[in-house]
């Protein structure tokens, strides 16, 4: 009995010790501006990413939706159950991205922030 308890005290020693650099992974890279905006895929990911930190449902301000205009934000407005939410235009946002994108690739020079019109819906 006394051998297994050695040999366990052992394993547990063994276990609690690592090597230095095995598991130390340098993170301070992967979390820079430029990496994540430096290919496409790392870009797209950090877009859809966004959505899981918005809420679902409503907010606390005015009964507003946080939900940009979706057919339930649209539709409770129009039942009387919220005060307003606020619609995006895709189709305007798609073609100022292209229009810019194209301005980019001429090697004209373009603004910082391109904001896009939205639409108040309420009742």
């Amino acid at each position: 009995m006394k051998k297994y308890n050695l040999l366990a005290l052992a394993a547990c020693l063994w276990m609690t010790t690592a090597c230095s650099d095995f598991l130390e992974l340098n993170e301070s890279g992967y979390n820079s501006v430029e990496y994540q905006f430096s290919t496409f895929d790392r870009t797209k990911a950090v877009a859809t990413n966004v959505y899981g930190y918005l809420k679902d449902g409503y907010s606390e301000v005015c009964s507003t939706m946080i939900d940009a205009a979706t057919d339930d934000a649209v539709n409770e407005v129009k039942a009387g159950k919220m005060t307003a939410t606020v619609a995006q235009k895709p189709e305007l946002m798609g073609e100022t991205a292209i229009l810019t994108a194209i301005k980019l690739i001429a090697g004209e020079e373009v603004e910082k922030s391109l904001p896009v019109e939205v639409e108040l819906v309420t009742k």
